[in-house]
């Protein structure tokens, strides 16, 4: 029972790997990068630095508790006729469907798209000044872009399955990065408003499909140098042969996740990050609340919130990447303090947001669920 036991753990392991890109080291890389890129202009996007550097990886995380999230982070281009035929494909998902099918075309992996949704959603956070919930979006999109900037996460060939380069995916992304990442140092250059944002993601996605042979040069390289791909020689050998090109992935990847932001915050309207919605400023005192306790035990929420004029209130609960998981109307409340608890489904473990609003403001608030 052990034994199988192990492997159960052992295979889930091995899948995580296989599905993730990058690393946290090479998210973490890519986050910071960024950085580099914010001009005066963005220099308000400084202090989300941290933010994007340490929750990139967010995205990677929710796969165990999100079984759509998986196909987000890959695009097997390769197996669609018209890229092998042209090098494009078709770019409206509708289009894509209505010619292959959902079961096809999830299976092919969701990437473009996950990274478009991820911008709107930014975009509508900037134009609502909803600057929390906003950075969430951003880290998202900074996990979507990297993905983007990982050959083998575009390619149905994407472990080197199909080309007697087995396990290169984790030595690549993992093991590589791993040993040096911290050798990568981001020139940093000039940030630029993305004309079509669609294209500029289906273009950027094409261009590092190229480079997936390369990977797989550079590990028969590796493998020359020494066969056994654990170790330090066979890394080093590996990083020897690919280094340029794996730091361009890095610089790049940076340079669109600083221009999607830059677009997003842009078409938005340019909002000062310490500006609050109209209806805030006017009503600011208006209500106000306190988690007093959650339990997961009981799936219940207690709320203590005072409120100076009559309002509607309702009560959301939502996870980072803004799938609501709880609604209720609250009603119609007049003046006074208030004390309730709220019966809400049960929560896989994370990070969720708590949101109290009325017609006239919003505030929300953050809650651990171990």
């Amino acid at each position: 029972m052990w034994n199988k036991s192990f492997r159960t753990v052992l295979i889930s392991l091995m899948a995580w790997v296989l599905l993730s890109s990058w690393g946290y080291r090479g998210h973490e890389i890519i986050g910071n990068g960024v950085d580099k890129y914010f001009d005066l202009e963005m220099s308000q996007f400084h202090s989300w630095t941290p933010f994007l550097a340490s929750h990139s990886s967010d995205a990677d995380k929710r796969k165990s508790s999100d079984k759509s999230e998986g196909s987000k982070h890959y695009l097997d281009i390769d197996n669609y006729p018209e890229f092998i035929e042209t090098g494009d494909i078709p770019r409206n998902l509708d289009t894509l469907l209505a010619l292959y099918g959902r079961s096809f075309v999830e299976s092919q992996g969701y990437l473009p798209w996950a990274t478009i949704t991820s911008y709107d959603s930014l975009v509508n956070c900037f134009k609502r000044l909803d600057f929390d919930k906003a950075q969430f979006f951003a880290a998202d999109l900074s996990h979507y872009v990297a993905d983007g900037y990982m050959p083998l996460h575009l390619t149905r060939n994407y472990d080197g399955q199909y080309s007697n380069n087995k396990g290169i995916h984790g030595r690549y992304e993992s093991d590589m990065i791993g040993m040096f990442g911290y050798d990568v140092n981001l020139e940093g250059g000039k940030v630029e408003k993305v004309e079509s944002v669609s294209d500029y993601i289906f273009t950027y996605m094409f261009e590092n499909y190229i480079y997936m042979d390369s990977i797989l040069m550079a590990d028969d390289y590796a493998k020359s140098v020494n066969a056994n791909t654990t170790s330090s020689q066979y890394v080093t050998a590996l990083w020897k042969k690919s280094h340029s090109w794996t730091k361009m992935f890095f610089e790049n990847a940076s340079k669109s996740l600083a221009d999607l932001l830059y677009t997003a915050w842009l078409e938005a309207g340019s909002p000062d990050f310490n500006s609050k919605p109209s209806s805030v400023e006017l009503f600011s005192s208006d209500f106000h609340f306190d988690i007093i306790s959650f339990s997961n035990l009981d799936s219940t929420i207690e709320l203590k919130f005072a409120v100076e004029k009559q309002m509607n209130l309702t009560l959301d609960v939502y996870r980072l990447n803004g799938q609501t998981v709880f609604s209720q109307n609250i009603g119609q409340i007049g003046i006074g303090d208030y004390q309730s608890s709220y019966s809400i489904s049960k929560l896989k473990s994370g990070i969720y947001i708590v949101s109290l609003q009325s017609e006239f403001s919003r505030i929300s608030k953050k809650i651990m669920v171990e």
